[in-house]
């Protein structure tokens, strides 16, 4: 699932006002609330019909060991990326002899 569609829907399982409105009218109500999303992610919201976006929203896990382990993982591949040795660019591969 794309990330700002996951947000918009996480916000949804949080928030019941927002849940309502995300059900009404999908692509208003998460532009109105701020989020930034791809045009494809746009489209996403507003071509799931209701029953299968609110069953989405249902499933959504939002205890605080789910946000805590999300965040550690994305603490870690942070890291991995940091510590990731760098790779050469393609320019300087053609330029050496």
């Amino acid at each position: 699932m794309p990330v700002g569609v996951e947000k918009v829907l996480f916000t949804a399982a949080l928030e019941p006002e927002f849940r309502a409105r995300l059900l009404q009218d999908r692509g208003s109500a998460a532009i109105d609330r701020g989020f930034q999303l791809r045009p494809s992610e746009i489209e996403m919201l507003r071509l799931v019909p209701a029953a299968q976006l609110e069953a989405a929203i249902d499933r959504l896990d939002t205890s605080g060991a789910n946000l805590e382990r999300r965040g550690f993982m994305r603490a870690v591949a942070a890291s991995a990326l940091t510590l990731a040795p760098p790779t050469p660019s393609a320019a300087a591969a053609t330029d050496t002899p």
